[in-house]
C-alpha cells in the first residue's frame, strides 16, 4: 500500500510489503517522488493527479519500475481521499504475477471486490456513522464469506471499544470480544491500530492471542485478520475479521480489505464533514437571526455598496433616519452623497478612499439632509471586501443618528470652557473624595496643577491641619445627608503656606438619588482677609493716636 500525496507528487507513506516489494526500506519510501517509481512522463503523471473530473476511486494497469532498476506490470487499485486538509491517494499495488491460483482463490477475490464495490455505494448513501460502521460489516459477511466482522476504536485513554458488531456471537464469544482486556498491546487490533499495517493471525498455529481455541472451537474460526483505518489523520481503527478457510486472508484478499479501510476512512471523513457542515450551518442560521433581531432592535441603519456592479442598497431603518419611507429614496450612491452637507463631501470620500486603499477603518462622522431639509449628524462604521488583487468589490456597515450626542458635545465643551475660564478654583471627585478635575484657577490659588491633584483626596492635598475633627465630621455628615456645605475654611498651598477661602461643597446625585459626585467651588480670601488686617491695623493706630492727643492736652491744663 502507498499513500501519495497528490500536491506534492511524492509518496507520503508506505506499508511493510510496498517496502518488500519494491525493495527500499519504508524511511526510503516516505517522501520518496513518484516519478521514481511510475514510468509515465511527468506531465502526463501531473495532468492524471490534478484531473478534477477522476473518479474517487480506480482501477488501472501500469508499469512501475523497482529499485534494482526493473519495471513491473501491477494494477493500481486508488481511492482519492482528503487527509490533513489536503488531497491523497490511498492505493493498493497489486503484482499482476503474484497472483496465479485456484479457482476458490479467484472466487473468493471476486467476492471481495464486489465488496470493495459496494462499501463504495455504502460510503456515499449512509447518513451515519452507525450506519457506515454496521454496512461495512454486514457487507464483509453477506459478500466476503467471512463467519465474522466487527469494528473497534481506540479511545482517547488508548483502550480499545467495539463500534460495531451487528451479528451477534455465541454468548460466551460475544463476552470475550466485547472485554477491553481482550484488546492488550500484543492483540490483533492494537498492532493494527498502532503499526497502521493490516495483521492476520492463524488461529489454529498462534499461541499469542488470547481467545483462538474459544473462536475455533465455537463459530470454527482458523484465521483472523485486523485492517487499520484512519480518523483525522491519525489511525484510529480497525476492522476485524474471522474466517474458516485458512487461505482467506492472500495477499489480494488483504489489498482489497485495505482498500476497503481506505473506503472506511473517506466515507467516516464524509460524515465528519457532514455534520460539521451541518453544525456551521445551524451557528450560521441563528448567528444571521440574532443579527437580524439585532438590527431590528438596534437604531441602526445599515447600508451596502457593490463597486463591481455598481449598485447600493439602504436598509429600511437606514432611510426611517432621514425621515423617508422605504421606496421614497433612491437605492444609488449618487443618492447619498447629493443629501450629504456639501461641507463633508469631501471627508466622507476621503475615509471611504483611505478604508480601501490604506485599509485603515472607516468611521466617519458628517451632515445629512433628512426629508424636512434639515440637517442632522451621523456616524457612519463599515468594512470593505477586497478582491485577489487587493481591489476594494464591496462595502457596507451601518449608520447612526448622532445629532444629539453632537449637540451635547458641544454644550459641553461650552460647559468646560466656562470651568477652565472661571476666576473661582473648581474641584471635581468622585463620591469617595478623589479628584478627578481641576480648573486652572485651582492651581493659581493653591500651586497644585491637575496633573499634581487628580487621583488625591483634598485632605491630602491641602489640609491644613487648624480645622480639628468635629469640623470635619460636621462637614461630612452634611455631605453625605445630599446637602450643600459651605463656610470659610483655612488650607494649605504647595509652598506650605496657609491660606483662607470660601468654600462651597455641593453633591451631584445620579437619576436614583444616589451622590456620585462632589463640587468644590474655592474663592480665595487672602486679599479680603489682608485687607480687613490692614483695616483692622489702620484703626488701631487711629484709636492710638486720639488717646495721645487726649493725654497731651489734659497735661497742658494742668
Amino acid at each position: 500500500m502507498l499513500v501519495i500525496d497528490v500536491a506534492a507528487a511524492r509518496v507520503m507513506d508506505a506499508n511493510y510489503a510496498a517496502a518488500k516489494f519494491y525493495g527500499w526500506t519504508r524511511d526510503e519510501m516516505q517522501g520518496m517522488p513518484l516519478a521514481r517509481i511510475n514510468t509515465l512522463p511527468t506531465e502526463q503523471l501531473r495532468r492524471y493527479l490534478d484531473d478534477p473530473t477522476a473518479s474517487p476511486n480506480f482501477l488501472f494497469h501500469v508499469t512501475h519500475r523497482v529499485a534494482d532498476g526493473s519495471l513491473r506490470q501491477v494494477n493500481v487499485h486508488g481511492a482519492r481521499v482528503i487527509l490533513d486538509g489536503g488531497p491523497m491517494i490511498f492505493t493498493i499495488i497489486e503484482d499482476e504475477t503474484a497472483y496465479v491460483g485456484t479457482e476458490r482463490k479467484l472466487q473468493l477475490s471476486l467476492a471481495v471486490s464486489d465488496m470493495v464495490a459496494g462499501a463504495n455505494n455504502l460510503v456515499a448513501r449512509a447518513k451515519s456513522r452507525q450506519e457506515l460502521l454496521d454496512g461495512i460489516c454486514n457487507l464483509t459477511l453477506q459478500q466476503g464469506g467471512f463467519v465474522g466482522a466487527w469494528i473497534t476504536t481506540r479511545t482517547a485513554a488508548e483502550s480499545i471499544r467495539v463500534e460495531s458488531m451487528p451479528r451477534t456471537f455465541p454468548h460466551d464469544v460475544q463476552t470475550y470480544l466485547t472485554s477491553p482486556s481482550t484488546y492488550h498491546p500484543q492483540s490483533p487490533a492494537q498492532r493494527a491500530i498502532t503499526t497502521g499495517v493490516p495483521v492476520v493471525i492463524n488461529l489454529t498455529e498462534s499461541r499469542d492471542v488470547a481467545g483462538a481455541d474459544l473462536l475455533a472451537a465455537s463459530i470454527g474460526a482458523k484465521i483472523a485478520a485486523a485492517v487499520p483505518f484512519m480518523e483525522d489523520g491519525v489511525w484510529s481503527g480497525a476492522l476485524n475479521l474471522v474466517a474458516r478457510d485458512p487461505e482467506a486472508f492472500g495477499p489480494r484478499t488483504v489489498d482489497m480489505l485495505v482498500r476497503l479501510a481506505a473506503n472506511l476512512t473517506f466515507g467516516l471523513e464524509r460524515l465528519a464533514y457532514d455534520v460539521e457542515r451541518a453544525r456551521l450551518t445551524q451557528e450560521l442560521t441563528e448567528a444571521e437571526a440574532r443579527y437580524r433581531r439585532a438590527v431590528d432592535g438596534a437604531d441602526e441603519g445599515i447600508w451596502d455598496w457593490d463597486f463591481v456592479a455598481g449598485t447600493a442598497y439602504y436598509s429600511p431603518r437606514w432611510k426611517q433616519l432621514l425621515g423617508y419611507e422605504n421606496d421614497q429614496f433612491p437605492n444609488t450612491v449618487d443618492a447619498f452623497y447629493a443629501s450629504v452637507h456639501a461641507s463633508d463631501v469631501a471627508i466622507v470620500k476621503d475615509a471611504l478612499r483611505r478604508h480601501t486603499l490604506a485599509h485603515e477603518p472607516l468611521r466617519v462622522e458628517f451632515r445629512m439632509r433628512n426629508r424636512e431639509g434639515r440637517y442632522r449628524w451621523f456616524s457612519a462604521r463599515g468594512h470593505a471586501e477586497f478582491d485577489a488583487t487587493g481591489t476594494a468589490r464591496q462595502v457596507a456597515g451601518s449608520m447612526t443618528d448622532i445629532t444629539t450626542r453632537r449637540e451635547t458635545e458641544g454644550l459641553l465643551r461650552l460647559g468646560l470652557a466656562a470651568l477652565n475660564a472661571a476666576p473661582a478654583g473648581i474641584v471635581i471627585t468622585d463620591a469617595g473624595g478623589t479628584i478627578l478635575w481641576t480648573n486652572p484657577a485651582f492651581a493659581d490659588m493653591t500651586g497644585f496643577h491637575a496633573d499634581d491633584a487628580i487621583g488625591q483626596t483634598p485632605g491630602t492635598l491641602v489640609k491644613s491641619g487648624v480645622q480639628d475633627a468635629a469640623f470635619y465630621e460636621k462637614f461630612w455628615s452634611t455631605l453625605r445627608s445630599g446637602q450643600r456645605w459651605e463656610g470659610d475654611i483655612v488650607n494649605r498651598r504647595k509652598d506650605g503656606s496657609l491660606y483662607h477661602e470660601h468654600l462651597s461643597v455641593t453633591p451631584v446625585k445620579n437619576d436614583r438619588g444616589v451622590t456620585t459626585n462632589f463640587v468644590a467651588i474655592k474663592l480665595d480670601l487672602t486679599h479680603e482677609r489682608e485687607m480687613q488686617a490692614q483695616f483692622l491695623q489702620s484703626q488701631k493706630l487711629e484709636t492710638v493716636g486720639r488717646d495721645r492727643k487726649s493725654t497731651r492736652l489734659n497735661s497742658s491744663h494742668t
